[in-house]
């Protein structure tokens, strides 16, 4: 199963991506996007959603090279890129290139708790 010091350790995040803080597990958003973020109404929530599941796909497989057959996880995909593009519209203008990643896990009906997906 991963934890959140898996995904740190393995998802190679930076150190203190992740901290405990009276009992309750923060995301530092600057250490994982790589700049200062001091509002809520940053425009970097994609950046750091891609960021987090490409880190927790990697801790995944780090896992999967030493678990049994049965306990391999498989709660997250490849991240899928396609080809750059031009976008003129774009802040700041450039190439981009179109990300995807999938999530699998059981969820119980009344979504309080997941648990992984095994292979």
């Amino acid at each position: 199963m991963l934890t959140f010091e898996n995904v740190q350790a393995n998802g190679q995040l930076p150190a203190n991506s992740f901290q405990v803080i009276d009992g309750k597990v923060y995301i530092n958003v600057g250490n994982l996007i790589g700049e200062n973020v001091t509002a809520l109404n940053a425009p970097k929530v994609i950046e750091l959603c891609l960021k987090l599941l490409i880190a927790c796909n990697n801790a995944q497989t780090t896992y999967n090279l030493t678990a049994l057959a049965g306990q391999r996880l498989n709660s997250f995909s490849d991240p899928l890129s396609g080809t750059n593009q031009y976008y003129a519209n774009a802040s700041p203008p450039g190439y981009y290139a179109t990300m995807q990643s999938t999530v699998i896990g059981l969820v119980p009906a009344n979504i309080d708790e997941t648990m992984p997906v095994y292979q």
